[in-house]
């Protein structure tokens, strides 16, 4: 056995019983039979006989989050929720110029939330800015509708 291979007095002593027609039979490192600890980690312990059957977890299990565990057959995947940035802008210049502002604010927290990747909070922010969109437009329509009801009374009602 070479000097370096790290297998301790237990590895070189060990009772390992190989069983026949294993692939780890009769191979060789460095022009010499493979060293007992070696082949102790490969069929399962110090004094065990490999097992045929599944001497490593299958490869479901390679990706799941935790070690053994099966990966979830099904994942969930939910779109990205949408900031309103572009909506928040142009209610604010032409509706109304408050909740168009604070529109934009909880725009810019859901871009914000999206880029450290936290959707919950992105999602709650999503929904309070295409709210805030919705009032500031329905104000902006209400107002603009009311004004020009108020000219035309004034101008042609004596």
């Amino acid at each position: 056995m070479e000097p370096g291979w790290g297998c301790g007095e237990r590895g070189l002593k060990g009772n390992l019983d190989l069983s026949p027609g294993w692939p780890w039979e009769g191979l060789e490192v460095g022009g010499g039979p493979l060293p007992v600890c070696i082949l102790a980690l490969v069929s399962g312990g110090w004094g065990g006989s490999p097992s045929p059957s599944r001497p490593w977890p299958p490869p479901s299990q390679y990706n799941s989050a935790l070690a053994g565990v099966p990966a979830s057959a099904t994942v969930e995947h939910r779109p990205l929720p949408k900031d309103y940035m572009m909506e928040s802008v142009l209610v604010t210049l032409c509706c109304c110029l408050l909740t168009g502002l604070i529109a934009i604010v909880y725009s810019h927290e859901t871009r914000a939330a999206l880029s450290r990747g936290d959707l919950a909070q992105a999602e709650e922010a999503s929904r309070k800015a295409r709210s805030l969109v919705l009032f500031s437009l329905l104000f902006g329509v209400f107002v603009s509708t009311s004004w020009v009801i108020y000219v035309v009374v004034a101008l042609y009602l004596p």
